[in-house]
Order: structure tokens, then C-alpha cells, then sequence
């Protein structure tokens, strides 16, 4: 799921720009986790579903956006 379906929002929801913007993660958590695990070359999947799903929850509850990229999980 991480690394097909869910790429594109996961690799929105903790681009360096969004996790800057946001200031509670550095950025580095991209190019150290996120990158590394869609590109198949590490298996990082429970840090990065867990960074993905605070993600989705602090867009909804605390910008109380309701949604956040282009997935509806």
C-alpha cells in the first residue's frame, strides 16, 4: 500500500516542504524514511504508515481540514 496506492499522498503528506511547513518533523525524515522505503530499497513500512496516519490525523483534527492529499483514508 505505502509504495503503490498510497504513494503519491504519502510522498505529499511528508515532502520536505510539507514537513517544514509543518515544523514538527524535520524534513531529513524524507530523504532518510520516506524515500527510501517507496523506492523499494528499504522496508520502513510501520514508520512511514505511522508518520502517513499522524499526518492525515493532524490535518483533520488540528487544521480541521477533513482531508489532506488525494487520498480518503
Amino acid at each position: 500500500w505505502t509504495r503503490g496506492v498510497l504513494r503519491p499522498s504519502i510522498e505529499e503528506l511528508l515532502s520536505p516542504r510539507a514537513l517544514k511547513e509543518q515544523g514538527l518533523f524535520s524534513p531529513r525524515i524524507y530523504a532518510e524514511i520516506i524515500k527510501p522505503h517507496v523506492d523499494g530499497r528499504w522496508d520502513y513500512a510501520q514508520k512511514v504508515w505511522t508518520l502517513f496516519m499522524f499526518q492525515k490525523w493532524y490535518d483533520r483534527f488540528v487544521h480541521g481540514n477533513g482531508k489532506s492529499g488525494s487520498c480518503s483514508v
